[in-house]
């Protein structure tokens, strides 16, 4: 007589069913365990009793208590006082090729470089007037990108990656700044994270089928703690903000709002205000380009904006064919490193969505959330 090889004996069915058992409480429990610990550890301060967005007068002492996400942001019509670099940090930890796009355009804005362009593949800034660079890291920037060249300099960024060191080098100013203001209990990373929880489960499959099956039932149970594992590191790639640096993001967050609710007829600008320039750098950060772009677009129509080419902008493409598009992909091409940026590039100014003739026609994109008009 043999053992019947289709049925468990005791011993394996005690294991199994206590294997099943531990799966169960650590399915339930690693959750648990990981939201109570986030909300005790995890979680940005806030000012008690304070509205969203204020800070305590010189003098007055404040409460701090855990953030509760579930509080409302005012609408702010207007973007706080803070490059929109740090803005960007603030919002979700990270300095990426969005916010040095920015940088170059609200640069470009403020008189300190020129944007040319007469083509596809065609990109160049020129250095203007440096001292128009307010914030260290915008010095840093034109310094790393001009080489301490005198006004009247051109860098051509047509190419992938010409910009990526002058891009790594603002970054690390961005970080200095923001942890010198005290608004993070601990700047986040720099360094990618996103793909730690994968990587371990791809790690025990294939050891798995290398050792054998009995090997990826004992790794079973470990699953949902490197679930658990990986949604609590990706959330702490945001960091945890101090009770200012929160208020000052209900601020920046206030303004993201205001971009991405407002229409045409509810904005009010000054007359002869370049409204389209002033706030694109932040809708650029905001990946709200293309939206504000149709925007700006609807201003024209309605006779409240002119049809005229951005004063910072040299080229061929008067306005009816002007493309935010080209632009931010440029510039996130040119300050992202060759090695890791295979396949990305300028999308070209007939790429994306234009308006002529009095009218907006929709489409196109691209470049980071990028419109143009």
């Amino acid at each position: 007589m043999e053992p019947n090889g289709s049925k468990l004996s005791p011993a394996e069915r005690v294991g199994a069913i206590a294997l099943a058992a531990v799966t169960l409480l650590v399915t339930v429990g690693a959750p648990i365990v990981g939201m109570l610990w986030w909300r005790k550890n995890g979680r940005d301060q806030r000012y008690a009793d304070l509205a969203p967005g204020t800070v305590p007068f010189a003098g007055q002492e404040a409460r701090i208590v855990p953030n509760d996400p579930d509080i409302p942001i005012p609408v702010a019509f207007y973007p706080p006082p803070i490059p929109v670099a740090e803005a960007g940090l603030l919002i979700d930890g990270q300095v990426n090729t969005r916010e040095t796009a920015a940088t170059i355009i609200d640069l470009a804005v403020r008189g300190a470089l020129t944007v040319q362009s007469y083509g596809k593949d065609d990109f160049q800034v020129t250095l203007v007037d440096p001292n128009k660079a307010a914030a260290p890291h915008e010095m840093v920037l034109l310094t790393a990108l001009f080489e301490g060249d005198p006004p009247g300099a051109m860098k051509d960024l047509s190419a992938p990656g010409s910009m990526a060191n002058a891009h790594e080098q603002m970054r690390d100013s961005v970080r200095n700044q923001v942890a010198s203001r005290g608004w993070f209990r601990k700047v986040p990373s720099a360094a990618a994270t996103s793909g730690f929880g994968f990587g371990l489960i791809a790690i025990g499959v294939f050891a798995s089928f290398a050792v054998g099956f009995w090997l990826l039932l004992l790794l079973i149970p470990l699953l949902p703690i490197v679930i658990t594992l990986a949604v609590i590191r990706a959330k702490l790639k945001r960091g945890q903000r101090t009770a200012e640096g929160r208020a000052v993001c209900d601020q920046v967050e206030g303004f993201k709002t205001y971009l991405a609710t407002a229409e045409a007829d509810q904005l009010k600008f000054e007359e002869g205000e370049d409204i389209f320039s002033k706030y694109l750098p932040w809708a650029i950060i905001f990946e709200l380009a293309d939206r504000w772009a149709k925007i700006c677009g609807d201003l024209v129509a309605m006779g409240r904006l002119p049809n005229e080419t951005p004063y910072w902008y040299i080229g061929n493409y008067q306005l009816a064919a002007f493309n935010t598009a080209f632009l931010t992909s440029s510039l996130t091409s040119a300050a992202t490193p060759v090695a890791s940026s295979s396949g990305a590039g300028g999308t070209g100014f007939g790429g994306g969505s234009s308006f002529g003739g009095g009218g907006f026609s929709g489409g196109g994109g691209g470049g980071g959330g990028s419109g143009s008009w």
